[in-house]
């Protein structure tokens, strides 16, 4: 009798395929998924992750580098030393229960912190508590263009954004009168050549419908470039949109790359080589399985 005094373990399924797997050695490139919506954010100055289908997507990080984050920046974030390491403008504020505290006032106050040189993208992530009023947290590119600023009303806050044009300072002020703590500051690069639009009529919006997702372009004007460094003459740029999956050679790519590909895209990407047959295969495999396609 087949079976008897037997047991049969599958065990674990090796992971899918990704592109990531052609990043290896001198690889230069980058690689863009919609459907890892982690990497999604709305509005080009990234100030919030995009959460639901419909919502414009003006920042997309590159998962070419496997998203990694590089070494803490902010100086004493948790506030752990004081305000050490923190700019107490009018001297306003001050640690309370091992968080940064701002007393009720309707004075324009300011707890800043200065960085030199960073450029490329950053996440930045801090803790809030809002006892009455609001919070504003504001950044600066580098070099200085504009300042990107999101406030938060009455309760307990987690932000996260991208600072995607480099960064020269970040501080909070009230955003009227306001009470609050602040804990948990955080800056950590995040390496990649990253997709960034802040013409917010210029941006796609991600969609998703029976497990897949994309970015939906209106084919008048949305456009979403990431700018790549110069990947030669024998580039291999790769994209899935609704139509069909497409793999171009031989291609010469440098500066602006847009991932936007048609209607509908559902991966892009480019690296600075040719491929292998069987690297070909997997990613032809990869594209149609993120298009729904056999």
């Amino acid at each position: 009798m087949i079976g008897i005094g037997m047991s049969i373990s599958m065990g674990t399924l090796p992971p899918a395929w990704t592109p990531r797997a052609l990043f290896t050695g001198a690889a230069v490139g980058a690689w863009f998924d919609p459907s890892d919506i982690s990497t999604l954010f709305q509005g080009g100055s990234a100030r919030s992750h995009v959460t639901a289908p419909g919502q414009t997507v003006g920042t997309v990080l590159d998962r070419a580098a496997n998203l990694a984050r590089g070494p803490e920046l902010a100086v004493n974030g948790n506030f752990s030393n004081g305000l050490s390491g923190w700019t107490n403008v009018g001297g306003w504020y001050s640690v309370v229960d091992g968080r940064a505290y701002h007393p009720l006032s309707a004075n324009f106050r300011e707890l800043r912190q200065d960085f030199t040189g960073l450029t490329g993208a950053y996440e930045v992530r801090f803790a809030a508590e809002v006892l009455s009023g609001s919070v504003a947290f504001g950044w600066h590119d580098n070099p200085v263009t504009s300042a990107q600023v999101v406030s938060f009303g009455v309760g307990a806050h987690v932000f996260c954004g991208i600072a995607a044009r480099g960064l020269t300072l970040g501080q909070f002020s009230r955003a009227s009168a306001t009470e609050f703590y602040i804990d948990n500051v955080s800056v950590r690069a995040v390496p990649g050549f990253h997709a960034n639009n802040r013409t917010s009529a210029q941006q796609p919006l991600y969609q998703a419908s029976g497990g897949l997702a994309w970015l939906a372009s209106d084919l008048v004007d949305d456009v979403l470039p990431a700018t790549l460094p110069n990947l030669g003459t024998s580039a291999t740029v790769w994209f899935a949109t609704a139509t069909g999956t497409t793999i171009l050679t031989g291609q010469t790519v440098s500066g602006a790359f847009n991932l936007l590909r048609g209607a509908q895209t559902y991966a892009v990407g480019a690296i600075n080589r040719a491929l292998s047959g069987p690297e070909t295969t997997a990613l032809t495999a990869y594209l149609n399985r993120k298009r729904g396609a056999p």
